[in-house]
Formats: C-alpha cells, sequence, structure tokens
C-alpha cells in the first residue's frame, strides 16, 4: 500500500481515475437494482452525468453537502461526511461516516460503509482507511460506531476485526453481523485530544469573518477579486509603544502572567483560547525591536527557538510549529509560536496564522490542560 494515500473530500482533480474505478465497479455487476450499496445507488443515479465536467460538478455539490445538518440526505436517511481515499490523483476507494443512526442503519450498515476499487484490493487500504476515519468519528462525537457486513464477507470482516471490532451478535442467522468499535481506543494513537475538537468534514461558521480584513488579499465576490492598493502612506504609522516606550504593555506584563520567564525573555500565551492548539509568544524584557536587540540577546535566540519548539512538540498531536515575526502592530519585539495540528495539509504553510482565527477557539479546559 501507498504511504501516500490519504482521506480527501470529493474533489474534481481525481475526475478521470473515479470514472475509472466506478467502471471497475461496473464490470463486477455493481450499480444493478439488487445492489443496495453506495457505490451501487450512486452508478445509478449518476453515471449517465458524471463523465461531464458539469455532471461530475454536480455529484460533487450533492455528495458533499450531505454532511450539512439541513443538506440533501444520503441514501441512508441521515446527515453523512464522505471521504475519498487518494493517492496523488488516483482513487483507491471511498468511505461514508454516517452521524447519527436510524432503525435502518442499526439493522444494515450502521455508522460507517466503505469500498475500495477492485483493482486497489488487498493491498491494505480499506484497514487504513477505516483506522483514519475513527478520527473524524471522535469529532462527530461517536464513542462506539457500529458496523455490519453480510456472513460471507471475510473480507470486511478482517477489516473491521483489524480495528478493534467487537462482534456484537454470532447467530448465523441473521443476514448480517454487526460490530462496535470503541473509537478512542481504537483510534490513530498519534491524534491528540485537540483533533477531536475540530468540525471535520462538515462545514461550521467561522468565528472571525477574514473578508473584513484589509490584509486578506482578496475580495470575495464572485468573481474573487483582488482589492486594489491603496496609496503608500508616509511615514509609516506609529506602531504600540514606538513613540512612547512607557506606553508598552509588553514592558508593563508582569511575570506571574507568563508562562515561562528568566532573566532576559518571557513567554506569554493569549489570554483566551484560539483555533490553534497553541499559540504562544517570546519577547525580551528589553524595548527592543529585532535591528537594535543587541548581540547577545540576539545570540540567544537560536537555543530558544530549539526549545520551545521542542516544548510544544512534546505535548503530542502537533506536526510543526510555525514561527513567525511581523512587528506591525507593536514595537516591542515578539516572535509568534503556533502548533500546527499533526496530519492537518490544509492548515500548512502561511495560511495557518488564518486558521488560527477561522476554527472555532479550543475548548477552554483543553487550553489550559496545554
Amino acid at each position: 500500500m501507498s504511504t501516500m494515500a490519504k482521506l480527501e473530500l470529493p474533489d474534481v482533480h481525481v475526475h478521470k481515475s473515479f470514472l475509472a474505478a466506478m467502471a471497475e465497479f461496473q464490470t463486477e455487476g455493481r450499480g444493478a437494482e439488487d445492489d443496495l450499496s453506495m457505490v451501487g445507488g450512486e452508478i445509478r443515479q449518476f453515471s449517465e452525468t458524471w463523465h461531464t465536467p458539469e455532471g461530475f460538478g454536480t455529484y460533487l455539490t450533492q455528495l458533499r453537502s450531505q454532511a450539512d445538518s439541513d443538506g440533501p440526505r444520503s441514501f441512508s436517511g441521515v446527515p453523512c461526511t464522505t471521504y475519498w481515499w487518494v493517492d496523488g490523483d488516483e482513487y483507491l476507494g471511498r468511505i461514508a461516516i454516517r452521524h447519527e443512526l436510524n432503525d435502518a442503519l442499526r439493522e444494515e450498515g450502521g455508522h460507517i460503509g466503505f469500498d475500495v476499487r477492485p483493482t486497489a484490493r488487498q493491498q491494505g487500504h480499506a484497514s487504513a482507511m477505516l483506522r483514519a476515519a475513527l478520527t473524524v468519528c471522535s469529532s462527530l462525537g461517536i464513542e462506539e460506531a457500529l458496523l455490519t457486513c453480510v456472513l460471507d464477507n471475510a473480507a470486511s470482516r478482517k477489516v473491521i476485526e483489524a480495528n478493534g471490532g467487537v462482534l456484537q451478535s454470532k447467530d448465523h442467522s441473521e443476514p448480517r453481523l454487526r460490530f462496535l468499535i470503541n473509537i478512542e481506543a481504537n483510534k490513530t494513537p498519534d491524534i491528540s485530544p485537540y483533533h477531536a475538537t475540530l468540525p471535520l468534514g462538515r462545514r461550521f461558521e467561522p468565528s472571525t469573518d477574514i473578508r473584513d480584513w484589509s490584509i486578506f488579499p482578496y475580495e470575495i465576490d464572485l468573481p474573487p477579486q483582488v482589492r486594489v492598493l491603496e496609496p503608500p502612506s508616509l511615514p509609516e504609522w506609529d506602531r504600540h509603544g514606538e513613540s512612547n516606550p512607557a506606553e508598552c504593555s509588553m514592558c508593563a506584563a508582569k511575570d506571574e502572567d507568563s508562562v515561562w520567564t528568566d532573566q532576559n525573555w518571557r513567554i506569554t500565551a493569549p489570554k483566551t483560547p484560539r483555533g490553534a492548539p497553541i499559540v504562544l509568544f517570546l519577547e525580551p524584557r528589553g524595548h527592543w525591536d529585532m535591528a537594535d536587540l543587541p548581540a547577545d540577546r540576539a545570540a540567544e535566540l537560536g537555543p530558544l527557538f530549539q526549545r520551545i519548539e521542542r516544548a510544544i512538540l512534546g505535548l503530542g498531536g502537533i506536526g510543526r510549529v510555525h514561527i513567525n515575526r511581523w512587528g506591525d502592530g507593536a514595537a516591542h519585539l515578539h516572535w509568534w509560536f503556533i502548533a500546527r495540528p499533526a496530519g492537518m495539509p490544509q492548515f500548512r504553510g502561511s495560511f495557518m496564522p488564518l486558521w488560527d482565527v477561522v476554527l472555532p477557539p479550543v475548548e477552554e479546559s483543553l487550553w489550559r490542560a496545554k
């Protein structure tokens, strides 16, 4: 199995490979009227239109909106988040996570259903895909996930049991077997409590509307437009504490309000939780900016950066520590340390600071525990 395969929300970039996979399913008989699976139902509903860009776009919109509480219902009749298992531009399979159960799903279907395309089977994809989906279940508040399979589907049973599925019924007169997976005990070990607080796979209202920020580079009205540049404003604006260092709030900060101090430096945190799991600020005790920082203080920055990054990574569930210094708001030098959650490539790079203000704030108890 490729180590690059991962869950992705349905997207147009795998269109060609998706169509090839659906053709494989149809070759083995999927899509017939008696095929009650997710793939079978979608083949019947969309196969005549999803080969065109427009038809595929309609299919994607409907599929993704099924996760919304007020969106169209999936074949299961409940809100459902569908992920595709993708390696680059190669579609390998799909997994559907139902946010809740109804009477029909308790009998057949359960919380999770999955399919791997025929040419990608017996390569470990189904098991890896299911393990990754357990994190989404945790985010949805599902403590025990119900999965079902037909009696003679040894492959599915093996995948479910490999991910902690415990058989609930041994009455082989029933048409299906039912398994329960304890999410907390079986999700990927390096998933942190923070990951469980993220609204994975479903829409959420941003906690801040970044369209109103003057530094946000786009107008979000359709079509997106780059903002018209304003004329230069020279001389530049005064930053906090620049004209009158006596007014600098960083200089006036108290050690008891800090996360860590020594004789030269102070580490502080925001007063309230933010969207990133951890945000810290490093600032010198003296009122200096980077350009006038004394050489002996500047020489201490490298070891300090290492110590702070190692401490943050040691908390677990952190993929990278982003270190930023802008300096446009305050004249007193301060470095930002923003923790990017592990396994969240959407948060990588320069937009992590924006995700930090868009995501729902971390729960107060979890934030204070860090």
